[in-house]
């Protein structure tokens, strides 16, 4: 109750008759610092892609290679493959800057993505766990076909975007003014999402 009567008081207040604290305020960490996030990201993103890409390529290319545990395999990859294509540009970005430079809806879809990537790609090991435990421990079971193993990809994704929704819903991006300083956020709706994690 306490949060959100400060989070509604800290709406209201009309900060522009304060000045930010001028020891807090930095634009941008150094050109140092940026490139040795940029050379230590940039070859681990590369590889990873590159890993991925050629994963779903040679999957897609080669159909003995379309077995329902390597069609599952193939679906974590795509998954993986825009983590690494969409998040670390995002995370870089709030690294380097103090205020917020992706907008409204960088920060709707910023934590939505990144959840929807993890939740899918989690998942997909569930799946690959059960077709795994099937084959060996119950060889006599019922495999996943190639139909069954499409509808469980489709699950996977569309329950990565339903459980990532909150973080779509219940975030806000923020602008505070103050006398010196303009202040840019995104900020997680303080009533829901902690029960949400």
């Amino acid at each position: 109750m306490a949060a959100s009567n400060t989070s509604g008081i800290s709406a209201q207040l009309d900060f522009s008759k304060w000045d930010f604290p001028q020891e807090r305020i930095w634009w941008r960490k150094s050109d140092f610092e940026m490139a040795c996030k940029i050379c230590t990201f940039v070859p681990l993103i590369v590889f990873g892609l590159y890993g991925n890409f050629m994963m779903v390529y040679l999957i897609a290319r080669n159909r003995a290679l379309r077995t329902p545990t390597n069609l599952i395999i193939a679906n974590m990859a795509v998954a993986d493959f825009l983590t690494l294509l969409i998040c670390p540009a995002m995370f870089m970005i709030n690294e380097f800057y103090q205020n917020y430079q992706l907008g409204c809806v960088g920060c709707k879809l910023e934590g939505f993505l990144v959840m929807v990537f993890l939740i899918t790609a989690v998942l997909n090991l569930s799946v690959v766990s059960y077709d795994r435990l099937t084959a060996i421990v119950l060889p006599m079971e019922t495999r996943l076909t190639l139909r069954a193993d499409k509808i469980l990809i489709g699950c996977t994704w569309l329950a990565g975007v339903l459980l990532a929704l909150p973080l779509a819903i219940y975030r806000e991006y923020r602008v505070r003014v103050w006398r010196n300083f303009k202040e840019r956020y995104c900020k997680e709706n303080t009533n829901v999402l902690p029960k949400y994690w």
